[in-house]
């Protein structure tokens, strides 16, 4: 009994040799065949030399096992025993046993398995050849002389082969088991394996976060604390001095946590590249006026050189091209001591949508040795220690902004000369926007530091109140403080609980609120003001501050329903511009030192006000830009991915230019729908603006846009993701629908179960008019496409239970199809609401348009027929001369039908037609002028009376609202610009 349990614990061991293993499982199996076939032999065909040849045989193996056991000599055993069965038992039974009658050539086969799974090394090859060999050589023997061979009866011969088989299979079967035993212990293995390497970085993770929140908190208090005695006037300048380095050095140590939360983000693989249009002139202005600074306190002259044929717009990550360039920046001024540090851009077209834009970084420094160089860009190692030992630092710089480029698959080279200075080159390939030259670059910097800076608050709101809730007792100090000068008032919370209490009793214009706190933290305590009965600041904008430094932050500080964040440590600065964007309009004075990017007049009560319902939907539902803003639908922008470049559908390129240059031009082009991450993105964004959102996706069965949305909505409560069921515009018309209904509905589920409701009522069919695109892209097969264009055969399609299929197929020339395809799509008018048809149509001409239009008037008299331009995408997806026909099935009830009466005259215009009309009607002559002066006056009168008007309709309810604002005026541009 222990043998055997000594036997099954080596066998599961994984520790052990595998070929132990394999000899231990082949030893087992093969004595207990041999002992049942001795038992049966003797005791049903009794032959007194067999049975003493398989008796002796057995008990030679069992010794042979036993001794294995105990000496723990598996592999030189398993050796004998393998030769045993080569050499003696399988030639002894060939020839005692009937030879090839008898199941004789299975016993080989079993020889060699044993041979296969238990020995190793040379000797196998030298076995597996002998018994081959042996094989050959007895069967010849056989065919030769087969009197040489003992005979049996044909009643043995049949029970030796049938259990020659049996045994054979048992091993072979025993072999294949433990084999996937063991590659499924192996597997298990490394899943252990990869979960505690997946902990240890979700440990390091949290360690890193944990750091970084609790370094950040004091730091907080530092960089607050110092501010505020800088701020003094009559500070002696010797402390005034101290305190400048205290800062400094604060923001020193900031900067070597983000260097290694940066670090952590890149081995773990969360360091996105995530690639915008971006203004360059901009971009290296906030880097020169980062860096400017810094070397001037060193006393470095800095200077900018910009290649006048760089490009004014380009396509890539900003953020990181700018940390690239600020950590190169930075470490060249560390290691300069005197002299200049120069950054100059050179560009290199590629051709029109493509750039190579190089970045250099020179400097006087004390340069690389040449043995260092290697050893650049390793992280926390630092080249030259001796000559450095006095530079601050991680050493994690280089390191970053060598995986940084690696990312963006840029390259970076370095030419140094020691004691001479060091050239760091950075090369990336960027997207090009707009192609024209930025020409001579006037970057602006700051003027030189005055000996004390003299600080001055950007703006003062006695009237208004602010809360900020912290647990830490000297956060709340340093924040009150920094915000004492803009005469607010300000009171103070220690915890979610006394928050709760405050906001029950008294309303704020703005709260401030810490993310960790004990027993209920930030968004436990948002959650609680905003559903609060009888509370007073369910709308009050609500800023977290965090110490949490992590990039996902903003996600999920929107999805939350948070007005914005701010990473501490915070300055007076940042907290008085935040202020700026959240506090009422009319209770905040600017003294003319406010810095908020795009200016005070930008920010108006009704848009720091949050909606309640946001719709949105893709770029491929076919909405024109102006009819997009006229009903505040916000539209996230698929990818189309060219031979030279990336754009956003409908942004960056339309339909018709894509057709010419696929078509033209015999180029590839691609759509890509949005990804996870970027459905993710959208939504924190829409979620910054509206309590709710709604977006209307393309039905699941048409393209990826829906299962990518809806696997983004599951990171948000507060995010709806509809299937429209249709494709082009029917999705469109539906958002469109939705976007209405959301101007004065509440109740997200109520807006849910319309447009459910109308959904179900959407018609959208579409016609290909030749599949040459299609297959040159691989979306149709090579021969049903050769099919289709030999017979003029135009397939058309539609939706049909949530999926795209083939509804008909119509053949003949370019008129006749259409006709009958269009009646087909209409053959039940009688049902068919005659308010809207629209038509989406990609690279179609006038004349193609009125064709349409004239069959469709002769079927159904549609009150308005609007022609929608595909987008680029959709266009990509259907080719020239498709078109697809999207109407709304008409309603039992009356009142629901011309539920698209809403609609301008013509939805499918480049832009609102009232505009076009407007610009085309210039007078004609003087009186014309005159009647066209006086209604400008009377219209200006009619606004002064709405703006008087919407004043005291803000005094009395001291709150504003869009669409009481719309009431009294014309249109919208002429609310802003008035008030």
């Amino acid at each position: 009994m222990n043998y055997f349990k000594d036997w099954l614990e080596k066998l599961k061991d994984p520790t052990r040799d595998v070929y132990e293993r394999r000899y231990r499982l082949m030893a087992l199996v093969s004595i207990s065949l041999l002992c049942a076939w001795w038992i049966l032999s003797t005791i049903f065909i009794y032959h007194p030399s067999r049975s003493v040849f398989f008796g002796v045989t057995t008990f030679v193996y069992i010794s042979f096992y036993l001794y294995a056991l105990r000496s723990g000599k598996v592999q030189l055993i398993a050796v004998i025993s393998a030769c045993s069965l080569v050499f003696v038992a399988m030639p002894m039974s060939f020839l005692y046993n009937g030879g090839v009658y008898a199941g004789a050539p299975n016993w080989f086969i079993m020889a060699l398995l044993f041979v296969l799974t238990s020995v190793r090394g040379r000797i196998k090859t030298f076995l597996i050849a002998a018994d081959l060999f042996i094989v050959l050589f007895f069967f010849t023997l056989f065919a030769l002389k087969p009197e040489a061979f003992v005979t049996i009866t044909p009643q043995i011969g049949l029970l030796n082969s049938l259990w020659a088989l049996l045994s054979t299979a048992s091993l072979l079967l025993s072999a294949i088991v433990f084999q996937n035993y063991m590659a499924r212990q192996e597997r298990d293995a490394l899943n252990r394996k990869n979960r505690e390497v997946e902990g240890l970085s979700r440990s390091r993770e949290r360690f890193f976060a944990s750091m970084s929140h609790e370094i950040r908190t004091p730091i907080n208090t530092i960089i607050g604390l110092n501010e505020m005695n800088m701020r003094e006037a009559n500070l002696p300048e010797e402390v005034y001095a101290n305190n400048r380095n205290i800062q400094g050095a604060a923001k020193l140590l900031l900067a070597l946590i983000n260097d290694i939360l940066d670090m952590s983000r890149i081995e773990s693989g969360k360091l996105d590249i995530v690639p915008v249009s971006y203004e360059t002139g901009t971009m290296l202005s906030e880097v020169a006026n980062i860096i400017w600074e810094r070397a001037d306190r060193k006393g470095l002259a800095f200077s900018v050189e910009a290649d006048p044929t760089l490009p004014v717009r380009l396509y890539g990550d900003e953020v990181r091209v700018k940390q690239v360039l600020i950590n190169l920046l930075g470490n060249a001024i560390k290691y300069t001591r005197k002299g200049s540090v120069k950054l100059s851009a050179q560009c290199d077209r590629l051709d029109e949508r493509k750039a190579r834009v190089t970045y250099r970084v020179e400097d006087t420094g004390m340069g690389i040795k040449k043995e260092a160089l290697p050893h650049l860009f390793d992280a926390f190692r630092r080249v030259d220690q001796e000559a450095n030992r006095n530079i601050e630092g991680t050493g994690l710089g280089l390191a970053i902004v060598k995986q940084i480029v690696d990312l963006m698959g840029g390259e970076i080279t370095v030419d140094s000369i020691y004691t001479r200075g060091s050239v760091f080159s950075v090369s990336f390939t960027q997207g090009v926007i707009d192609g024209a030259g930025i020409g001579s670059l006037s970057l602006w910097t700051a003027s030189a530091p005055k000996e004390r800076d003299v600080y001055l608050q950007s703006f003062e709101a006695p009237l208004a109140s602010l809360l900020i809730v912290d647990d830490n007792e000297l956060n709340l100090q340093v924040e009150s403080k920094l915000l004492a000068a803009t005469k607010m008032k300000i009171d103070l919370a220690m915890s979610g609980r006394e928050c709760l209490a405050m906001t029950f009793r008294q309303k704020y214009d703005v709260i401030f609120m810490d993310h960790l706190m004990p027993e209920m933290d930030g968004i436990e305590t948002l959650k609680e003001v905003r559903a609060q009965r009888g509370g007073l600041n369910s709308e009050t904008p609500v800023l977290a501050l965090t110490a949490n430094a992590g990039s996902e932050v903003q996600a999920l500080y929107a999805k939350e329903g948070f007005d914005g964040y701010l990473v501490k440590p915070v300055t007076g600065e940042q907290l008085e511009n935040a202020l700026i964007g959240l506090l009422p309009a009319d209770k905040v004075n600017l003294t003319g030192s406010a810095t908020v990017r795009g200016g005070r007049e930008t920010v108006v009560g009704w848009h720091r006000r949050r909606r309640q319902i946001s719709v949105s939907c893709e770029s491929c539902a076919d909405l024109p830009e102006w009819l997009v803003k006229k009903y505040h639908v916000s539209v996230i922008h698929s990818l189309i991915r060219t031979e030279e470049s990336v754009f956003y559908d409908g942004l960056d390129v339309e339909s018709d230019s894509l057709l010419e240059y696929t078509e033209a031009q015999g180029k590839r082009a691609r759509s890509e729908p949005p990804t996870v991450a970027s459905y993710e993105r959208f939504f924190a964004e829409e979620l910054s603006k509206a309590q709710n959102v709604v977006h209307i996706a393309l039905g699941q069965g048409v393209a990826k846009e829906y299962a990518n949305a809806q696997e983004a909505a599951e990171a948000f409560d507060r995010v709806h993701v509809v299937d429209s069921g249709s494709f082009s515009a029917g999705a469109g018309l539906l958002a469109l629908y939705a976007a209405r209904l959301a101007e004065r509905e509440d109740n997200v589920a109520s807006l849910l179960e319309q447009i459910d409701r109308l959904k179900r009522r959407i018609r959208s069919s579409f016609i290909v008019d030749s599949t040459d695109l299609l297959a040159r892209e691989g979306r149709v097969g090579k021969r049903a496409h050769a099919l289709m264009k030999a017979l003029m055969l135009h397939p058309a399609l539609r939706m049909k239970q949530g999926a795209l299929t083939v509804s008909r197929v119509f053949a003949g020339e370019r008129g006749r199809y259409r006709r009958l395809y269009i009646q087909d799509a209409l053959k039940a008018g009688e049902e068919i609401d005659a308010s809207l048809l629209a038509v989406a149509y990609a690279g179609m001409t006038e004349e193609d348009l009125s064709e349409i239009r004239r069959i469709v008037e002769e079927k159904i008299a549609f009150r308005r027929v609007a022609f929608i331009r595909t987008s680029g995408a959709v266009a990509l997806n259907s080719g020239r001369g498709a078109f697809a026909l999207i109407c709304c099935a008409r309603s039992e009830d009356d009142a629901e039908n011309g539920l698209f009466d809403f609609l301008p005259l013509d939805i499918g215009e480049e832009r609102e037609p009232a505009a076009q009309e407007e610009n085309a009607a210039a007078p004609e002559d003087e009186a014309e002028s005159e009647t066209a002066s006086g209604e400008d006056a009377a219209r200006e009168e009619e606004t002064a009376e709405g703006a008087t008007a919407l004043r005291k309709l803000y005094e009395t309810t001291a709150e504003l609202h869009y669409d009481e604002a719309l009431r009294y005026f014309p249109d919208e541009a002429l609310m802003e610009k008035t008030l």
